[in-house]
């Protein structure tokens, strides 16, 4: 936010989450939970689900969920790559799986759930509960998952793990919620339900991770793979499409010399001014 500057900011309240905020760019900012990425390597199928909120459709890589090995450069990558859902798997440094959406499926500031999918014969991508048109880029080892990768050590919410070291990187700008790992294939039922908040009759089974990132980072799967902070990542109670705008619309962060906030109904308005 430069000198000057003043924004005037409208938008709704509804729906409201709890969520991670996180500031993308090169800023490190994450969950780590390393164990699930240790778990992961087991894994024949599995499926990631989760809500996620970007604050603009960029040529920037927004990674949602990311397993990777700290010694050699494989990893499993979830994101958003200039607008467009990806799945990326290397193993060994041989890239095995880029399938990506074919169009943009994204609102900026708006609640979407996403799901990713590997049955071990082909991926598939979901958005808001739908099954997106995708294409492989490269499907050399199309039917791989975490067992094809016997390394894997590392897990991030909202950064990708794919150097061969610690280092993070294609950090998540924006907000994410609920974030799931299934050692299994969902149906397209089953993303539905999810979707609508509704337990799948087998997640006792199946449910290893789920970080609810409402006032804690615990991880109320059966794998019990505690987050921690990594950077500026910070819980927000509510999450919604005017705090977003609030957020990113004025700069990150936003450094005013006034802000007027006033609410009616489920709708905010918010006056930002930097004078000097």
């Amino acid at each position: 936010m430069a000198t000057t500057d003043q924004y005037t900011i409208l938008g709704s309240l509804y729906p409201n989450r709890a969520a991670v905020r996180l500031l993308g760019g090169a800023t490190d900012c994450a969950i780590q939970a390393d164990n699930a990425g240790v778990a992961a390597k087991a894994d024949a199928t599995g499926s990631i689900t989760a809500w996620i909120m970007v604050p603009t459709v960029s040529e920037a890589t927004n990674t949602i969920l990311g397993f990777g090995d700290d010694n050699i450069v494989e990893f499993i990558q979830f994101s958003i790559e200039a607008g467009l859902l990806t799945l990326r798997l290397t193993d060994n440094t041989t890239p095995e799986i880029i399938y990506q959406a074919d169009a943009i499926e994204f609102k900026p500031h708006t609640w979407h759930h996403v799901a990713c999918v590997q049955d071990g014969v082909y991926p598939a991508l979901y958005v808001d509960g739908v099954k997106i048109a995708a294409t492989a880029d490269d499907d050399s080892g199309i039917t791989k998952w975490g067992s094809a990768l016997s390394g894997l050590d590392k897990c991030f919410i909202g950064c990708a793990n794919k150097a061969g070291d610690s280092s993070e990187t294609e950090e998540f700008m924006g907000f994410i919620s609920n974030v799931k790992y299934r050692n299994k294939a969902m149906t397209a039922a089953e993303i539905i339900a999810d979707m609508k908040g509704t337990a799948l009759s087998d997640d006792t089974t199946y449910l290893r991770n789920w970080w609810k990132l409402e006032t804690d980072l615990k991880d109320s799967g059966s794998g019990a793979d505690d987050g921690t902070a990594v950077g500026g990542a910070i819980l927000v109670s509510g999450a919604n499409n005017f705090t977003s705008q609030l957020t990113f619309g004025c700069g990150v962060p936003v450094v005013a010399d006034k802000v007027v906030i006033s609410i009616s109904g489920n709708t905010g308005l918010a006056y930002v001014c930097q004078a000097a």
